[in-house]
């Protein structure tokens, strides 16, 4: 059952980020049972949004190469977490791509 997961952490800068990216490096070793990330700031800190397989490769994920990461960064605080599971996901870009081929 795929799910997706909002995510706030507070206090998260862009520097903080960019450094837990080149670390983890899920661009060129994306994570298994990933589907999608998105990354902005507010006025608040980090926001994500991910869909992921299921919550067992969210979970694995998190704790075999985020959590370590983080750690080495120095991230403090927790993140906000809400967790629901997907009616429907749709990749309008991949589908665009299909159809003009």
């Amino acid at each position: 059952m795929a799910i997706v997961l909002n995510l706030a952490w507070p206090g998260v800068t862009p520097d903080a980020y960019n450094q837990v990216l080149e670390i983890v490096d899920w661009e060129e070793r994306p994570a298994d049972s990933g589907i999608f990330h998105v990354a902005w700031f507010d006025d608040k800190g980090l926001r994500v949004t991910d869909v992921w397989e299921s919550p067992q490769a969210w979970d694995a994920f998190f704790r075999e190469r985020l959590t370590p990461a983080l750690e080495q960064v120095g991230v403090e605080g927790e993140a906000q977490v809400q967790v629901a599971q997907v009616h429907r996901y749709f990749d309008t870009a991949a589908a665009r791509g299909a159809a003009n081929s």
